[in-house]
């Protein structure tokens, strides 16, 4: 089961005073926050192989180069000055990048859980989450595939008891997301880089 306590603490530590991103405690907090994609079934494993993928890409950068990919500010800096962005497939600030747009989906995920209340089937609320943030970044294909596989969530009373915490407790976590979300977003569009293919 997830520790959405432990996915606050993380993006917590993550957060530098509105000025950075510190690399491992953000992997950390989606590392754990993935466990909710395992949970929600076999269609949505394959979510849960591409954040895992991620992670361990930026982890072995942290730990080839870890003086150059403590925070997200170093990280740009070092791939810039180095042409690794274009040379790199696997670079650090493309692989964050796809991070950072699933932590879209997952603050309007959770956002969806919390103001639906009443809706126990919340597969319609979350599958609008998904086309407003990470399907526009999806071929045709890919968005179809997903859609069909919203119909398999739980209903919202066991998607709460997956997550493991009060209901009261996730808007918190929301506005944590959304702080490190927007501060992420800032320093990607300093760098003109929120474009990457």
């Amino acid at each position: 089961m997830v520790d959405l306590r432990l996915v606050n603490i993380k993006f917590g530590e993550s957060f530098v005073a509105d000025s950075d991103i510190i690399l491992l405690p953000y992997l950390q907090a989606y590392e754990e926050f993935n466990k909710t994609f395992k949970s929600l079934g076999s269609i949505f494993r394959f979510v849960s192989g591409d954040v895992e993928k991620k992670i361990n890409i930026l982890k072995g950068k942290l730990d080839f180069a870890s003086d150059n990919y403590q925070t997200l500010t170093l990280m740009i800096k070092f791939e810039k000055d180095n042409d690794i962005i274009t040379s790199d497939s696997d670079n650090g600030c493309r692989t964050l990048l796809r991070l950072h747009r699933a932590l879209a989906f997952v603050g309007r995920f959770l956002a969806a859980v919390v103001e639906n209340e009443d809706t126990e089937n919340i597969s319609g609320v979350v599958h609008k989450a998904y086309l407003d943030t990470l399907g526009q970044y999806h071929s045709w294909t890919i968005r179809k595939t997903v859609g069909a596989a919203m119909f398999t969530l739980p209903y919202r009373r066991d998607l709460l008891a997956n997550l493991g915490c009060r209901e009261s407790d996730l808007p918190v976590l929301i506005e944590k997301i959304w702080d490190v979300y927007n501060l992420t977003q800032r320093i990607y569009e300093l760098n003109k880089i929120l474009e990457l293919k």
